[in-house]
């Protein structure tokens, strides 16, 4: 027991020292009546060391009408007595009496002692969950101006945690009506100013702890930029383009961009090229090769493709996926032989890992190729010749099991009468002399 008691006075000495540490050893005791002022002092000093909170309250709300001025001390211990009948609280009424003494302790110590910036901050650790919960139509309103005070007073020194509330208070007022958008702009490149500062100076470890803020907050100005084209190239390009290691503005970017529809994609692509510069995902090559696609800009689409290979999250079956998007790519330029060695290709990996779906799909793309090629196979010398493309082409269907396409590249086979008139005969095994090479079994129309 005698032990118990040591260790407890040790604590509350600690307590104490600490409180002075802050408060300083002036006190300004009233004029008119000090014995009284010092009687009541002591009254709540021996109430908190036995953590008799309850009788700690009328002396020390007696010394706070009285004699405001005595010492930071009777706001710094009488936030910590409030604390301790707040947090024990059932009492709902009761309970948001105490959060409000706190709250009121916090802006009367600011109003004798000053230290704004210091103290608005200690009050940002308990003001949003005291008011938060409240069914208070003007809570979002009290919680916006306290939090946008700490940061213009603290800019640095504000706890992340306090500008996420900042930022998540602007768009409930947007919301509401209550502020405009230029407003929560303004919060959020003020909140942007200290991320950046803050990421600049930054461990690796804090450095997380940053990029996870900036991410948080843009998400929410989601919900309040209108035009989100106009916002990304007036408050991001010169980030976009001068700090590619910025990859959470990169990446809201890329998001913002993609729902606004914008008609310049280059911020776009830039953005999406600063992502795959630093994680080298599929996804990034991906999106920046089908924004290529839609130019028609087939190089630099292929490029992409080329790169999307050497994604570190590519799978196998993924890389089957990619030649063959490049086939198609290169039918699209007009050359059909590079697309059928990568089809071909693709066809040779797909034994081992690819799906029969996807073989079926390369074959009929190659019997595309063939059935697509009669212009480059004429020959004005064999009708036989210039119908050759059409039996391969019949080959690759057979393949694919695509029955209808058979059908179709059956009807352009040669003529029976043509083949006599050629002294030829179905069967034969005949060289194909334009881009297609290779031989096929002479078939002749049905």
């Amino acid at each position: 027991m005698i032990m118990k008691t040591a260790s407890f006075f040790i604590f509350c000495l600690f307590i104490f020292n600490s409180v002075l540490a802050q408060v300083g050893p002036e006190f300004l005791w009233m004029e008119e009546n000090p014995g009284l002022a010092r009687e009541k002092y002591q009254l709540y000093k021996d109430a908190m060391i036995m953590e008799d909170y309850k009788a700690a309250v009328d002396p020390l709300n007696w010394l706070l009408e009285n004699n405001p001025e005595l010492n930071k001390a009777i706001y710094i211990e009488g936030v910590t007595i409030y604390t301790q009948l707040e947090k024990k609280e059932t009492d709902k009424l009761l309970k948001e009496h105490y959060q409000n003494k706190i709250l009121d302790l916090y802006e009367t110590r600011i109003k004798y002692y000053k230290e704004e910036a210091d103290v608005l901050r200690r009050m940002g650790r308990v003001a949003y969950n005291f008011w938060v919960k409240r069914d208070d139509p003007e809570k979002w309103d009290k919680i916006y101006k306290l939090y946008s005070r700490i940061l213009t007073l603290n800019k640095a020194n504000t706890p992340r945690y306090q500008m996420k509330i900042l930022m998540q208070a602007s768009v409930n007022n947007f919301k509401k009506g209550e502020i405009s958008q230029d407003e929560v702009f303004k919060e959020y490149g003020e909140i942007t100013e200290v991320i950046e500062s803050g990421l600049a100076e930054s461990s690796e470890t804090s450095k997380e702890k940053w990029e996870e803020l900036e991410e948080e907050i843009t998400s929410l100005l989601l919900h309040v930029v209108e035009d989100k084209c106009r916002f990304v190239n007036e408050h991001w390009k010169e980030i976009i383009e001068a700090q590619p290691e910025r990859l959470n503005i990169s990446k809201m970017a890329v998001l913002l961009l993609n729902k606004g529809n914008c008609d310049d994609n280059s911020l776009y692509l830039n953005a999406l090229e600063n992502l795959f510069l630093s994680e080298q995902k599929l996804k990034w090559a991906e999106l920046i090769s089908r924004e290529y696609l839609k130019e028609k800009n087939y190089k630099n689409a292929l490029v992409w493709k080329q790169k999307a290979m050497m994604a570190e999250d590519l799978s196998d079956s993924k890389k089957l996926e990619l030649l063959f998007d490049q086939a198609k790519i290169h039918n699209q330029e007009g050359d059909k032989y590079k697309a059928r060695e990568l089809s071909l290709e693709a066809l040779k990996i797909s034994e081992q890992s690819g799906s029969s779906a996807l073989r079926k799909n390369i074959y009929s793309f190659i019997g595309d190729l063939y059935m697509g090629s009669g212009e480059e196979c004429y020959d004005n010398s064999s009708k036989v010749q210039s119908r050759l493309c059409y039996i391969k082409a019949y080959e690759m269907y057979a393949l694919a099991g695509n029955s209808t396409k058979m059908d179709e590249a059956s009807q352009q086979f040669p003529h029976i009468n043509d083949i006599f008139s050629e002294g030829r005969k179905e069967r034969d095994i005949i060289q194909i002399d334009c881009w297609i090479g290779g031989t096929v079994e002479l078939k002749k129309r049905p």
